[in-house]
């Protein structure tokens, strides 16, 4: 499930925030593992023991299995938070996560002590729930996926959009990196999602009839649910917005499997295909919403595990029969034909939500007043693999049939100018000079001159001035020697507001050029950026938009 939501995000999200992305993933589960360990296990199914002190041969399959559940209710919360919110702080949310959120969640529904659980238990060890049979929740649309959701909703709630984020409820400016690992991740967590609900059945094999009957069944109903999910939000894309896309169609999938979750066991076969068309109508109305309110939820996120998650919650208590929850849970009550079943499951789901909210609200709260909740500007536009993981990332801008230099190998190797070898720069020159290219103004067309020839060549005014500062060239001799005159266009620094209404041509502009390559571009207009006397980096300049900062 971990390598499914690391292909997802990483496809999801911008090619330079790639390398932050698998990180925090890799973190999620390392520091989930530890926090489960010490405190998480003892509060959701221990007596008072703290840490492993008990346990028992007996035990230590359940930690496993609940801990893998813990790490995938702290990783939802990644993908609303993307591309903006420090690792320090993602951590200490997972540590919370996993210690002091999903612990008490997994107590009070999944325990033989807990007041909603179907499991708890009387002092003759005999099955005894609140409310007649508890709150059903079979593998986690609620304990897991809606907890989890919550949590994502109110962190990209406090952390605040990503710069340059336009939400008018109909366009974004930003978009998916890498299809072809969002699709390999959705695939994975499909195959992974039959571990969890048919995990499920065997966690709790004590109290069932036979398991791997209703195993299988789990697996069908699980099957059809994302199916049709998947289904009814390929429709609407082609009815309502006039293509098929394929970035809606995985997060449709992913709906389907988290709205079924709670009742796979328990519901009918075609109850599943309900179920997952009306969860794949409530991912996308749920997403719309959040564009709307102008919340930047950049995987969809909580349209997925928190509005489908308690979709799913609730409908057990509609397509529930009494006859599979006797089979599963060796309980025979009216609470499906007296409706009581359904309030369980309101209660649950409001539960989950007032709990997680609270306990989210004080951690980003908490992490926002000590300034450590968000990256800086420079480090967000500019991307977190730069600025915090030192890695530089180069991708082709020659399209096919094009005649544009190309930085495939490191070398224009289509340019018709021969460019000088580029020299390496240490990590903290590239992230500076990214800055500064980020923070520069572009217009028109430019010189086939390379950057250094265009700043040794007379006419280029050297100055003192901001290094983003464009100067300008009143003529010099070109490949021909000839002299080419050149328009006067002087261009200021770029506002801050500028630069948010353009993010999107920001992201093209770091995947086309390097800070460690020297530029050369088309005829035209010559300009060129001035750096400290300490450093000077040439930048490969490549058909940016006029109002570009």
């Amino acid at each position: 499930m971990q390598a499914g939501f690391a292909m997802l995000e990483v496809g999801m999200v911008r090619i330079k925030n790639t390398n932050s992305i698998l990180f925090k993933n890799m973190m999620d589960t390392c520091v989930g593992a530890i926090g489960f360990y010490f405190m998480g296990y003892a509060i959701a199914f221990g007596n008072g023991e703290w840490a492993l002190v008990g346990f028992n041969k007996d035990n230590f399959h359940l930690w496993f299995f609940q801990w893998a559940f813990s790490s995938t209710a702290a990783t939802i919360v990644s993908g609303p938070i993307a591309e903006r919110c420090t690792l320090e702080a993602h951590l200490v949310y997972s540590l919370f996560s996993s210690t002091l959120i999903y612990p008490p969640i997994v107590w009070i529904f999944w325990s033989e002590h807990g007041f909603l659980s179907p499991y708890r238990v009387n002092g003759n060890g005999e099955l005894s729930p609140h409310l007649t049979t508890g709150v059903i929740d079979f593998a986690g649309s609620g304990v897991v996926h809606l907890l989890g959701g919550i949590g994502g909703l109110v962190g990209s709630i406090i952390i605040g959009p990503r710069f340059g984020w336009l939400a008018n409820g109909k366009k974004f400016t930003t978009s998916s990196n890498n299809d072809l690992l969002s699709s390999l991740g959705t695939l994975i967590l499909w195959m992974g999602w039959y571990g969890f609900n048919c995990g499920s059945t065997l966690s709790a094999s004590g109290s069932m009839g036979d398991s791997m009957d209703i195993a299988s069944k789990v697996a069908v109903t699980s099957t059809l649910s994302a199916a049709m999910a998947g289904i009814v939000v390929a429709v609407y894309c082609r009815i309502f917005r006039r293509s098929y896309i394929l970035s809606e169609l995985l997060n449709g999938v992913l709906s389907g499997l988290v709205a079924i979750t709670s009742g796979c066991a328990v519901v009918r076969v075609w109850s599943s295909l309900l179920i997952g068309g009306l969860s794949g109508m409530i991912f996308i109305g749920t997403s719309i919403l959040l564009k709307k309110q102008s919340i930047d939820d950049p995987l969809d996120a909580f349209a997925v595990h928190g509005a489908c998650g308690m979709w799913g919650l609730l409908s057990v208590g509609i397509f529930a029969t009494r006859e599979n929850i006797k089979r599963v849970y060796g309980i025979d009550s009216d609470s499906m034909e007296t409706g009581a079943q359904f309030a369980n499951q309101l209660v649950g789901a409001v539960f989950i939500t007032v709990w997680t909210t609270i306990c989210s609200v004080v951690v980003f709260s908490s992490l926002s007043l000590c300034n450590c909740l968000r990256v800086s500007f420079n480090q967000e536009i500019v991307g977190l693999d730069i600025t915090k993981h030192g890695k530089m990332h180069q991708r082709s801008v020659a399209k096919v049939g094009s005649n544009k230099p190309s930085f495939d190998s490191g070398n224009l190797s289509d340019a018709k100018v021969q460019r000088p070898q580029a020299k390496s720069l240490s990590p903290k020159k590239r992230i500076g000079s990214a800055i500064r290219l980020t923070k520069t103004r572009m217009l028109g067309t430019y010189s086939n001159k390379t950057s250094k020839d265009l700043l040794k060549a007379p006419g280029v005014l050297r100055t003192s001035a901001s290094p983003t500062r464009l100067l300008r060239a009143k003529s010099m001799p070109s490949a021909d020697g000839q002299n080419t005159s050149t328009r006067v266009k002087d261009c200021p620094m770029s506002s801050e507001e500028s630069i948010r209404k353009n993010c999107q041509d920001y992201d093209n502009m770091l995947a086309n050029a390097s800070a460690a390559q020297l530029g050369t571009t088309a005829t035209g207009t010559t300009i060129a950026t001035r750096t400290s006397a300490r450093m000077m980096t040439p930048f490969h300049l490549y058909k940016f938009p006029l109002d570009l900062p």
